[in-house]
């Protein structure tokens, strides 16, 4: 009896990056390949997150991290603030493509007067674009995406027009790939997977736990958290700090929000929980994220995690 096909969200259009993640996480991990799956795009995050909460959907890839320009905090933000029910995180995902330019068939880098993208991923490309030998004329447009960005190159039809998108998008278009790799460098984006349950993964999967820890502005915040897990010989596996942009604490300006990943589950380590307890006793809030299996790439670029 087969098994009943897994619904997977993300946000954009397909073709996007993230689309191509999510495919490449389910064609090729040894637990999910084979597996019936579909892809679903949603237009704002919102839309998707609440598609978890309510069942419509099952699971949601979400990018979190990117080896170029650090955190996602607006997708970090929007797990924070949800509740009624919370959603959890119940794997990570590490996924490299290179960035394509791209154009209408016949069209070549020389004509090109107007490169349209993601704001994000047009820095992310700069350094070519600088390159280009027309560069100072070329008049650089931002898009919601770079799916929708390859698919306003298709309907516009022009050949001075290029898109920074996906090899995936420019077929799904019938675009060119004019060049592949435009990235500054190889840009790595770390991804979480979600479910509207958690999950307890096993000591054997070398379990990570991440947490959200807001913080009053007061001396001592940071050491506090390192403390909690340093007396306890737990490795703190990223610690980073910003401002708290939730609506409900405009009563205190400057709280802070330390998002916190460290080795262990709470579920399968007492020394988790303890420290845990511990962080709870001079926090304002202690939010968990999810615990999951640690992302181990075995195949180079092609391997995905164990989840």
């Amino acid at each position: 009896m087969s098994k009943k096909k897994v619904l997977l969200g993300y946000h954009g259009s397909p073709g996007a990056y993230v689309d191509n993640a999510a495919r490449h996480l389910y064609q090729n991990h040894s637990t999910l390949r084979g597996q019936s799956f579909e892809t679903v795009p949603f237009d704002t995050l919102r839309q998707m997150l609440s598609a978890v909460q309510s069942g419509d959907i099952q699971q949601a890839i979400l990018p979190v991290e990117n080896s170029l320009s650090g955190t996602i905090h607006a997708n970090f933000d929007k797990l924070i603030k949800l509740n009624s029910p919370r959603i959890y995180v119940v794997g990570e995902y590490v996924y490299h493509e290179p960035y394509c330019l791209v154009g209408v068939k016949g069209s070549n880098v020389e004509d090109i007067k107007e490169i349209v993208s993601q704001s994000q991923i047009i820095e992310q490309c700069s350094d070519y674009i600088h390159s280009l030998p027309n560069s100072g004329s070329i008049t650089i447009s931002q898009g919601e995406s770079t799916s929708s960005c390859a698919r306003l190159v298709s309907e516009r039809n022009e050949p001075q027009l290029a898109a920074i998108a996906s090899q995936n998008a420019a077929c799904m278009h019938n675009l060119e790939v004019l060049a592949t790799g435009v990235e500054e460098s190889s840009i790595f984006t770390r991804y979480f997977l979600l479910s509207k349950e958690p999950i307890i993964p096993e000591r054997h999967m070398q379990p990570k736990s991440s947490f959200a820890v807001i913080m009053p502005n007061k001396p001592g915040a940071l050491f506090k958290i390192l403390g909690s897990f340093a007396l306890r010989d737990i490795n703190v596996l990223k610690i980073e700090s910003r401002p708290s942009t939730r609506t409900i604490r405009y009563t205190a300006p400057w709280e802070y929000i330390i998002y916190v990943d460290i080795d262990g589950a709470i579920e399968t380590d007492a020394l988790v929980d303890k420290a845990v307890e511990n962080l709870k006793e001079f926090a304002t809030e202690v939010v968990k994220l999810g615990s999951y299996p640690r992302y181990i790439n075995e195949m180079g670029d092609c391997s995905p995690m164990y989840f």
